[in-house]
C-alpha cells in the first residue's frame, strides 16, 4: 500500500479508470466542500466570507486538477490552501481593524445629520446608481468633474450629463424649491 492509497477517498469510482477528470472534480467538491466550509468557518469566524473561501480554493483546485488528480492528494492540496486562504484573510482583517482604530483615534469625526432633510435622501435614494455616484462623489464629497469621473472611469461630460438628469429628476421630485 502506497502513500498515494492512503489519502484517496473512500467513495468508490472517483478515482477508478475511465472516470473523466471532470466526474472526479464533482465527486471530489461534493466529497470535500463541506469540511472545508466548515474549517474556513471557524477560522474566520463568519459564514459569508468562509464560503467567499470556500469557493476560492475550489477554484484554485480545479485550475490545479491536472496535477491533483489521480495521482496528487488533492485533499490535502485543498485544505492546505483553504487553511492559508483563511488565516490571510483574518491577518488582514485584523490589519484593517487596527488601522481604523488607529484613525478614529486620531480623527475628529463630524457626520452631518441626514436626517435635517429625509425627503432629500430619500429622493437621493431613489435615483439609478450612477447618477447617486455622480451626485455623492460631487456634491458631498466635493470632487470636480473631473476627478468623479476619474472615480467613476468615464468622461467628465458624462459626470456632468448625470448630475444634470440627477437635478433634473429631484426638481420634479422635490419641487423648484429644493
Amino acid at each position: 500500500m502506497t502513500e498515494s492509497d492512503l489519502n484517496r477517498p473512500a467513495r468508490p469510482g472517483v478515482f477508478e479508470e475511465g472516470s473523466s477528470p471532470e466526474e472526479a472534480f464533482d465527486a471530489f467538491v461534493k466529497e470535500k466542500y463541506g469540511k472545508v466550509m466548515s474549517t474556513i468557518q471557524i477560522i474566520v469566524g463568519n459564514r459569508a466570507s468562509a464560503e467567499d473561501l470556500a469557493q476560492e480554493a475550489f477554484a484554485r483546485a480545479y485550475l490545479s486538477w491536472t496535477k491533483l488528480w489521480p495521482d496528487g492528494n488533492p485533499g490535502g492540496w485543498v485544505y492546505r490552501v483553504a487553511t492559508n486562504l483563511a488565516l490571510s484573510w483574518r491577518r488582514r482583517a485584523g490589519r484593517e481593524v487596527r488601522a481604523f482604530q488607529r484613525l478614529v483615534r486620531r480623527t475628529e469625526h463630524s457626520v452631518p445629520e441626514h436626517e435635517a432633510h429625509p425627503e432629500l435622501h430619500r429622493a437621493i435614494a431613489g435615483l439609478p446608481p450612477r447618477q447617486r455616484t455622480a451626485v455623492a462623489l460631487h456634491y458631498v464629497l466635493g470632487l470636480s468633474m473631473e476627478e468623479a469621473a476619474d472615480a467613476m472611469k468615464c468622461a467628465p461630460g458624462t459626470v456632468k450629463s448625470l448630475l444634470f438628469s440627477a437635478r433634473d429628476r429631484l426638481r420634479n421630485q422635490l419641487g423648484d424649491e429644493a
